[in-house]
């Protein structure tokens, strides 16, 4: 779960944060402040972002960052994978939608990963 520094309170859904390798540049770190707010301590990323970052930071590969939405709840909510949508700017500043790719459809692809609510243990 979510800890919440001394002084602090815990943000509110939906929350984008990351962690990036110290590869990056003072402009391109510039880029990601300006967009992404740090993963506060005491906080830590786990699973497969932690090893791809890890792996990121070992091999010394430019410019490497994971985001994170915080949710409330079991789960996904429309906030959280929506607010990547935030990271639109960043990835096109940084070259990695300039090649002439579609921007990401969130809204697509939060279609595929929420069941209709007909099929809520809920209902």
């Amino acid at each position: 779960g979510w800890r919440v520094p001394p002084g602090h309170e815990r943000p509110l859904e939906p929350h984008l944060c990351g962690l990036w390798n110290s590869a990056w540049d003072a402009a391109a770190l510039a880029k990601i402040d300006n967009t992404i707010a740090q993963l506060p301590a005491p906080n830590s990323l786990d699973g497969l972002g932690a090893a791809l970052l890890t792996l990121c930071e070992a091999a010394g590969s430019p410019r490497c960052f994971t985001a994170l939405s915080l949710q409330d709840g079991a789960h996904v909510g429309v906030g959280c994978v929506r607010a990547f949508e935030q990271l639109q700017p960043l990835l096109d500043g940084i070259g990695l939608t300039a090649d002439g790719r579609q921007p990401a459809n969130y809204s697509e692809a939060l279609r595929k990963l929420v069941p209709p609510s007909s099929m809520s243990i809920y209902a």
